[in-house]
């Protein structure tokens, strides 16, 4: 078992949050003692979307993330089963299981954290690319004569066999599949695709394996759940809000000046 760290580059805000903000507003009402400036969401209900964006729009730097990070982790238990379910559309793809996926703010930005990714090493030293590779060692071995071709040809069907007869050295190659980086695209590229068919609009930059915090499905350290406003996040939420509120009575007063 592993876990997956995804860095995040550029993030289209506006619509993210809109794809975000149904899921948001039920966490919401599931606060057993929610802010001011939640309650005011909960007031708004399905009216509450433009006050959102007009307030992460005004938000800057951490904030603006963090907000962010709040409103994607009150939908990871969605995102975490829409990932695993397009995973297993993909013919190399079903070799991976998330357990819980989430977004976290770092010193260096946003990542997209993956906890407790079960790995099925033998399907995944068996997948296509496995096969390919085989295929290209036969070549070499044997050259473009008909000895060649027949090796090739044969290459998934050998695979398999050596995978029943030695299961170690093919959870080995598993695992060196693992570490090679247009693995790690691949699998980057699948959850790209999965974040988009959802409406969120998040550019995923490169991928590292970790060794997995715990084994038994435990929560780790750092890995969050729901909601959580900071008496930080709060205050610079009510400035935001406050500049979205001067705007349209600002407008408001101009026209009866004329």
């Amino acid at each position: 078992m592993f876990d997956i760290r995804i860095t995040i580059g550029t993030i289209g805000y506006e619509q993210t949050i809109t794809a975000l903000f149904p899921a948001v507003l039920e966490k919401c009402r599931g606060i057993q003692d929610p802010n001011l400036l939640l309650r005011l969401l909960l007031e708004l209900g399905e009216d509450a979307l433009p006050v959102l964006l007009g307030v992460m729009e005004r938000l800057q730097g951490k904030a603006k993330q963090e907000l962010l990070c709040q409103c994607m982790n009150a939908y990871q238990t969605v995102l975490t089963e829409k990932l695993n379910e397009y995973l297993r559309t993909d013919a190399w793809g079903k070799s991976f299981v998330i357990r819980n996926v989430y977004i976290e703010h770092t010193g260096k930005g946003l990542e997209l954290a993956g906890k407790g990714v079960s790995v099925d090493l033998r399907a995944l030293a068996e997948s296509e690319k496995a096969r390919e590779k085989i295929y290209e060692a036969a070549a070499v071995f044997a050259g473009s004569g008909s000895i060649g071709r027949i090796l090739g040809s044969c290459a998934g069907s050998m695979l398999k066999q050596a995978a029943k007869a030695v299961p170690e050295e093919t959870e080995k190659l598993g695992l060196k599949l693992l570490k090679r980086e247009d693995v790690k695209n691949k699998l980057m590229a699948l959850a790209q695709t999965a974040l988009e068919k959802r409406g969120l609009d998040l550019e995923l930059k490169s991928l590292s394996f970790l060794a997995a915090c715990d084994t038994d499905g435990t929560q780790c350290s750092g890995e969050v759940s729901g909601v959580r406003i900071t008496p930080e996040l709060e205050e610079e939420l009510i400035k935001a809000l406050a500049g979205y509120l001067r705007r349209p009575c600002g407008l408001v007063m101009h026209l009866k000046d004329e």
